[in-house]
């Protein structure tokens, strides 16, 4: 199932065809040769008259073979890289379209494995395995019937010989596998382990957990040497016994050939010929032993691959704005309830409705579900029941696409992507002008600034934006989205950990977002959400009131604890 699941990868029939093709004519060039070598030293009138013509034939059928090997290499070397780009392609645009629960409970250092490490065993085993091990029955097939047609008790003695040889490869072999797999999880481990040392390492510093992660890595490194000690080792014992064995047996064949040819019945040329067929078979027996083991291995990376495109993605991505959503509409939220995998529910039965254009705030204590929601409002997760409508229709049935193309998102942590401030600004958005960059800069405070950066706009803004302030990285940010222009805009507390000077800065730049749109926030902040048309607090994954600033703190007790709890704080030494 595997092997078939993955053959839909393979490049055109034409490569695939060609490959075949250059294979067999390499198989007989291969087969020929020994022969043809045996006619010419057999020929009575070889030691008359020695001259090149008499080598002609066996040159020209060695240089046909080299234009045919030649060949075969870069008809299989492309179909290798066919079969890996295809694989890779697929990933990538798998893992694009893949939920965000997915990546909750899947690290990203196994996912890199799969669209690096198993698609190169992959391709590895189509392009060379299997066709050397379909090569290796084909030599085997034509050269047993050419050495039983010159000397049946020799083939007889080759043959019986084979399967100790195969014995010895195949233990080998499956203790390489045994040895790779282990190392195949350790360098996963690795890959995990840089990755968050990488994304982290300002925490990393910050918390002083060098030592820590020191001894995590230190460790992990230690067990990928203990490996390759380990497989060295094997290799250091079993190879050279496994090549005295093989060496072996071709002492005691080329010993009783030579005999053969000593008593007169077996020829020089016969002779040669078999041993040129001898050597051609210690290949294919080679790759008999080691194919077991290859399979295997094959086989944990083609279902690791199979697992992950099997994995259900988000709904199909389209184009066009529908009808429907042309127009600005009312966010009606409908007994919405909502539990991650441990089955406590976040939000419990919540309703309220959001005007079009209007400023909704909400508040609460941490843990409650505000973000929560965010998620659910921009389709992250589905719901465990009820409904976020939009104008009455649930947003499950618009294309996924033309829902989020309505929503801009400005966070906390002010994201940023590496590359330039250019690059961030028009990151996902098509067609943007260089006028609507300027306009966007000019709104948020930043054409100053960055016209009098040397590189101005192709600056880059370094890992996550570190060369930037956190007030400029969260202006860039909002930049961004007054060029996406969404119709709803979602604030995370996107000022909380700003100075009171940026603070100012990025509010400001948020009222001219905010203007014209349907807005809501998450935000602790007085100053933030006293205005707004209205105020929704969560409780506990519940409503615990609805309203305006003024009517809240009259008739909410949980409203007026947190907004005493925040003077408290503004109003401490």
């Amino acid at each position: 199932m595997a092997i078939k699941s993955i053959m839909y990868f393979l490049p055109s029939r034409k490569r695939v065809i060609f490959a075949i093709l250059a294979a067999l004519f390499e198989i007989a060039a291969t087969v020929v040769t020994p022969v043809a070598v045996m006619d010419m030293i057999d020929n009575p009138l070889m030691d008359a008259h020695m001259s090149i013509l008499n080598y002609l034939p066996v040159l020209m059928i060695l240089f046909i073979k080299l234009l045919i090997s030649s060949f075969h290499y870069l008809m299989l070397s492309n179909l290798a890289a066919g079969l890996l780009k295809n694989l890779r392609l697929k990933i990538w645009e798998k893992i694009l379209r893949l939920p965000i629960h997915f990546y909750d409970s899947s690290s990203n250092g196994e996912t890199m494995s799969r669209i690096t490490n198993d698609t190169v065993v992959i391709k590895d085993f189509f392009t060379t395995e299997t066709f050397s091990i379909i090569s290796g029955i084909v030599y085997l097939v034509i050269i047993g019937v050419i050495i039983f047609t010159i000397d049946w008790k020799i083939s007889l003695l080759i043959f019986l010989s084979v399967p100790v040889t195969l014995i010895l490869i195949s233990f080998i072999a499956q203790q390489e596998y045994n040895i790779s797999i282990s190392i195949q999880r350790e360098t996963e481990e690795f890959q995990n382990r840089i990755n968050k040392v990488l994304y982290e390492i300002r925490t990393i510093k910050t918390s002083q957990a060098e030592k820590y992660e020191s001894t995590q890595g230190q460790k992990i490194i230690k067990n990928l040497f203990h490996l390759s000690i380990l497989e060295n080792k094997i290799f250091a014992f079993i190879q050279p016994c496994a090549n005295i064995l093989l060496l072996f047996l071709f002492l005691v064949i080329f010993g009783y050939c030579s005999i053969r040819v000593s008593q007169g019945s077996l020829s020089a040329g016969q002779f040669l010929a078999i041993i040129f067929y001898l050597y051609e078979l210690t290949g294919p027996v080679t790759i008999f032993g080691s194919f077991s083991a290859k399979l295997l291995k094959f086989m944990v990376s083609a279902d690791r691959i199979n697992q992950l495109l099997g994995e259900e993605e988000e709904p199909v991505i389209s184009g066009e704005l529908s009808e429907h959503l042309l127009a600005s509409k009312d966010i009606d939220v409908q007994d919405l309830s909502f539990g991650y995998y441990d089955k406590r529910m976040i939000l419990q039965s919540i309703n309220f409705k959001i005007r079009k254009g209007s400023v909704t705030a909400i508040i609460g204590e941490s843990g409650v579900g505000k973000t929560t929601f965010f998620l659910l409002l921009e389709r992250f997760y589905q719901p465990s029941s009820g409904n976020i409508c939009y104008g009455g229709v649930p947003i499950e049935d618009f294309a996924l696409y033309e829902w989020r193309k309505k929503i801009a998102y400005v966070s906390q942590e002010a994201p940023l992507m590496q590359g330039t401030i250019h690059q961030n600004l028009t990151y996902g958005i098509d067609n943007c002008s260089n006028e609507e960059l300027i306009q966007a800069l000019s709104d948020v405070g930043l054409l100053e600034f960055i016209e009098g950066l040397p590189q101005g706009l192709h600056t880059n803004v370094g890992e996550r934006g570190t060369n930037l302030s956190g007030g400029q990285r969260q202006r860039i940010v909002i930049a961004r989205a007054l060029i996406r222009n969404p119709e709803i805009l979602l604030l995370d507390e996107a000022t909380s950990h700003l100075d009171s000077t940026s603070e100012f800065l990025v509010q400001n730049s948020l009222n001219r977002l905010m203007k014209g749109r349907t807005t809501i926030i998450i935000a602790h902040r007085l100053s933030t959400i006293r205005n707004s048309d209205q105020i929704v607090i969560f409780k506990d994954g519940k409503i615990s009131g609805i309203g305006y600033h003024e009517d809240l703190l009259e008739n909410n007790s949980l409203y007026c604890s947190l907004v005493a709890k925040q003077e408290k704080s503004y109003n401490m030494p």
